[in-house]
């Protein structure tokens, strides 16, 4: 969708759909009257296409702002007035909290400590991920909403990837997590959906029923625990020791620049 307005779609099917889905929609295009509403019809065969790419039960929502480029989002679960109104609600709120990107998980601990432990929501996302900028989006609305600090973590500048960037590596980006007291919460392991706003918001609300670590995010229990792995290399505890091999090889460059403008410093004695 790209489109130069703020829009929402209503898909059906003319001849199957309820005439009171009409007069609810009616009622929401006018209380959101910052969206351009608009109704696609299955009977019209120039709207076959549509059905195609988007194969759902219908009726159902496809809402578009232009300034979050165009990205479509649906609104799958049955058309209600409370549906409706929270897909709407969260999809007019205006996106202003702030994120930090870090370049490297190894870092991550640091930004942490230094805000203060602050709870906060972390993106893994990396350079090739069509469907990180809209998990981005969601984050930072759950962020805005509920005071929480964001963060993005990009991958791809890992040398070599830490644990955390190497399990989304393997299972794919985006992945965003809670972090609560010094422990991870995921929106839902098992879950195969990728993170929308109320995954996310779940996981905040009630990180109890989220797969969470077992130990403190903190230096010292990074220090004296290394981290375990199966028979795969694939780690078995949360969070994951970060990976030392890779901070080694900052600290060995570090030095060598050093010891670079050392040189050039006496030479200029």
């Amino acid at each position: 969708m790209k489109n130069k307005e703020d829009i929402v779609v209503i898909f059906t099917d003319s001849n199957n759909t309820d005439k009171s889905v009409y007069s609810m929609m009616q009622k929401f295009e006018q209380k959101y009257s910052t969206f351009k509403f608009y109704e696609v019809d299955k009977q019209d065969q120039k709207n076959q296409y549509l059905f195609e790419k988007w194969n759902h039960t219908l009726p159902f929502l496809a809402a578009s702002k232009q300034s979050e480029q165009g990205f479509p989002e649906l609104l799958l679960e049955e058309l209600t007035e409370k549906s409706v109104e929270k897909f709407l609600k969260v999809k007019s709120m205006e996106v202003t909290q702030k994120i930090y990107g870090i370049e490297s998980e190894l870092d991550l601990l640091d930004v942490y400590e230094f805000l203060r432990k602050q709870d906060a929501l972390i993106l893994y996302e990396n350079k090739g991920c069509d469907e990180c900028y809209q998990a981005k989006l969601h984050m930072l609305k759950v962020a805005q909403e509920k005071n929480l600090m964001a963060f993005s973590v990009l991958c791809d500048l890992n040398d070599v990837l830490g644990w955390m960037c190497a399990r989304r590596s393997i299972r794919g980006y985006p992945w965003v997590q809670f972090l609560q007291k010094g422990k991870f919460y995921d929106y839902d392991y098992f879950d195969k959906q990728k993170p929308n706003y109320q995954l996310i918001m779940n996981a905040v609300n009630k990180p109890e029923f989220t797969e969470k670590s077992d130990e403190v995010f903190t230096e010292e229990w990074m220090a004296a625990h290394p981290t375990k792995v199966d028979v795969d290399g694939n780690p078995l505890e949360w969070p994951a020791k970060p990976n030392l091999k890779a901070a080694k090889k900052k600290l060995d460059s570090l030095y060598k620049k050093i010891e670079k403008m050392e040189k050039e410093l006496k030479q200029l004695e």
